[in-house]
Formats: C-alpha cells, sequence, structure tokens
C-alpha cells in the first residue's frame, strides 16, 4: 500500500499539485512466504493512463487509479497487490 501511496505523491509533487491519497480498495495474494528481506515494486502506469489521471484531478479535484505493487523475496513474487487509489484536492 506504502509503495503505491509513494509513488502518487511523488507524482502529483512533479505536478504541483497538493491532494490527499486514500486507498479505497485492495487485493492481495499471498503466493509464498517470506524468509529474507523484501522489495516492494509499484511501477508507474502508462503515460496515457497518468496523464488522464492528472487531468481528471486538475478537472474534477478528485480521480481514482488502479496500481499494482508486486512484493519480491529475492527474484520471487511473493504478494502482488492490486490498490485502487482516490486522489481529492
Amino acid at each position: 500500500v506504502l509503495a503505491g501511496w509513494a509513488l502518487l505523491y511523488a507524482k502529483l509533487q512533479e505536478s504541483q499539485l497538493a491532494a490527499h491519497i486514500v486507498i479505497a480498495e485492495s487485493h492481495t495474494s499471498y503466493m509464498r512466504p517470506v524468509k529474507q528481506d523484501i522489495q516492494a515494486i509499484c511501477r508507474i502506469p502508462d503515460e496515457t493512463t497518468m496523464q488522464r489521471f492528472q487531468e481528471t484531478v486538475k478537472k474534477r479535484g478528485r480521480a481514482r487509479i488502479l496500481l499494482v505493487t508486486e512484493i519480491m523475496t529475492g527474484d520471487l513474487l511473493a504478494m502482488p497487490l492490486r490498490g485502487r487509489y482516490v486522489i481529492h484536492i
């Protein structure tokens, strides 16, 4: 959850938008036990999705976006998380 939140926070800062970020919904699958350090990876959605998202925030003062975060243990996926984040100014 925090990896997705941090990604959105950074993207909003780049756009000079101060907004509240809330996770509205999330789904998690636990695929394997974690026996070593983890790494949380949340990739930036494609440019068209991000542009549409930022335009909606500017126009309506709020928007939502789906982000996928992968919790890795070594080279293996331990837990994917799909989160719908809501942003409002």
